[in-house]
């Protein structure tokens, strides 16, 4: 397939000189996800055991390796927990009357989302999903060297998430392992990567835990249906590892492609107050997001070395079936090509390229390259690729 033009470029002409109207979505194929529902979620991607990712002491040939060597970084498992509520369509449909079930999917392509209950947070659901991965992969917290936590709904600035986090699967030890969030709404995932790539290209043998946890339903006024139908809660938890153990695990990532465009929060924002809720100009980000997400992904190309028309499959982020949509149609590229998740998960912000990356890295081809693509509020926007092993 070919996604470039006469001059060898693709299509990106301005989306705002579009008339996009009211979008009908028809044709999607719900994903094939193993679930059990809300923290029973089981779509994980293949966790390497500890031996696989293990440290080991620097030879000599270690001293020598050039820094192209060095900079290989692995994604060695990524495990994911989901609010435990499912939410459908007629429920939304009874607190926004003005859409009905069907209004809904035809506009956002989503069926049902998983909204948290009871004790749970964007605390637990962390912890969950950081535990599980840990256990797959047979490693103790005092092996991981960093984490990093991209999370737009934290419990407090201080402590922050990363080191909640730390503290509920340490038990209150020192482990030595350094912790600190990151808040780049729906491209925290890609700029976590990059923080994590730039840290293991120089710590070989380092291991980091990269999580994501979007609690966003207890921000949501559910009478609004500009946003109460379209958003989830789930967290994740993925394991990097430096050039040591990244021979043995599943994916190969290349340094990711970030930006941001300042806005005052008027087109989308997630306020950090108790008694606010989440606001969003559905147009504006429609026509920034697609155009982002298309520039950063041909930017992360870039920086791998390789062309748009080489990838394999493309996951954008889960923003709304509309915006998949389009990214797919500027790429010119079959439905095949491009994955969505969001009929039974809706929009999980910084949460969604990583459900992806659970479900569909032991399905891929060796050697197949996929390219990431997110847009946020603030708005910030990123790009990754990665190489399936």
């Amino acid at each position: 397939f070919t996604v470039q033009r006469e001059a060898g470029e693709i299509d990106l002409r301005p989306v705002t000189r579009e008339e996009p109207g009211e979008p009908v979505i028809t044709g999607i194929e719900a994903a094939k996800t193993t679930r059990t529902g809300g923290n029973g979620y089981h779509a994980t991607a293949q966790v390497f055991s500890a031996a696989a990712v293990g440290r080991s002491t620097p030879s000599s040939d270690d001293a020598a390796a050039t820094d192209a060597e060095r900079a290989i970084v692995g994604l060695a498992g990524v495990t994911a927990a989901l609010g435990s509520r499912t939410v459908t369509n007629e429920e939304i449909s009874r607190m926004c009357p003005t859409w009905s079930p069907d209004d809904i999917v035809k506009r956002t392509g989503i069926e049902t989302r998983q909204w948290i209950s009871g004790d749970e947070s964007a605390l637990t659901m962390a912890v969950d999903a950081s535990r599980r991965l840990l256990a797959q992969a047979e490693l103790p917290i005092d092996a991981i060297d960093l984490i990093i936590c991209s999370t737009g709904t934290p419990l407090s600035t201080t402590p922050s998430m990363a080191a909640l986090i730390q503290h509920e699967l340490a038990g209150n030890r020192d482990t030595g392992t350094a912790a600190y969030d990151v808040i780049a709404a729906c491209s925290g995932y890609l700029y976590g990567l990059q923080i994590a790539y730039d840290y293991l290209s120089n710590r070989p043998d380092g291991r980091i835990l990269l999580v994501t946890t979007e609690a966003l339903s207890p921000k949501l006024d559910t009478s609004d249906p500009d946003t109460a139908p379209i958003f989830g809660d789930a967290a994740t938890a993925t394991l990097l590892v430096g050039a040591t153990g990244a021979e043995s695990a599943p994916a190969r990532i290349y340094r990711p492609a970030i930006g941001a465009q300042g806005e005052s929060g008027d087109a989308l924002k997630v306020p950090i107050e108790s008694d606010r809720f989440i606001t969003m100009d559905g147009l504006k980000v429609y026509q920034i997001a697609v155009r982002s997400m298309l520039e950063m992904l041909s930017a992360a190309c870039e920086e791998a070395g390789i062309g748009l028309a080489d990838l394999g499959l493309v996951i954008p982020h889960q923003a709304n079936q509309r915006i998949i949509n389009a990214v797919r149609q500027k790429l010119k590229l079959p439905a095949d090509r491009v994955y969505s998740n969001i009929r039974h998960l809706g929009n999980t912000s910084s949460s969604t390229i990583p459900l992806c990356l659970a479900e569909v890295l032991g399905t891929r081809a060796k050697d197949e390259l996929i390219g990431l693509a997110a847009f946020g509020g603030g708005f910030t926007y990123a790009g990754g690729v990665l190489r399936v092993r």
